[in-house]
């Protein structure tokens, strides 16, 4: 009887590892992914949003926002009506005190068929004690 119960164990064992091997063959990586993935949950959106919008200029727009939770960098693509209306969004950045590393004019600026300047833009967020680290 005894035996019995033991090969009987033996074969659920393998049976569930069989099943779920491939569940558990990436779980260093998924371990790994966690700090990242709490951090994205707990950053700010409402007041960086908030900060970016208070120094954008009433002709510039943002298209895409991709914080980079790893590195602490914020990409944005955005557009602007003209050149100058891009530095004064520029310039309005670097002054502000929650944003550093703004690049001076972004080199892989162009200009749209509707008569818009594309630009991305690199920088850095600085957050308040407290805030999530990107």
């Amino acid at each position: 009887m005894w035996q019995e119960w033991s090969h009987t164990y033996q074969a659920r064992v393998q049976a569930f590892e069989g099943r779920h091997r491939g569940l558990t063959q990436d779980m260093p990586d998924r371990v790994a992914a966690l700090p990242r993935i709490m951090t994205a949950q707990r950053f700010g959106w409402s007041v960086f949003l908030s900060r970016l919008e208070g120094v954008l200029p009433p002709k510039v727009s943002i298209e895409q926002i991709l914080p980079r939770f790893d590195t602490g960098e914020i990409q944005l693509q955005g557009y602007a009506v003209g050149e100058l209306d891009l530095v004064e969004f520029l310039t309005r950045l670097r002054a502000s005190p929650y944003f550093t590393h703004v690049p001076p004019v972004p080199a892989e600026q162009r200009w749209t068929p509707e008569g818009l300047l594309t630009f991305p833009v690199t920088f850095h967020y600085r957050m308040d004690e407290g805030e999530a680290r990107p």
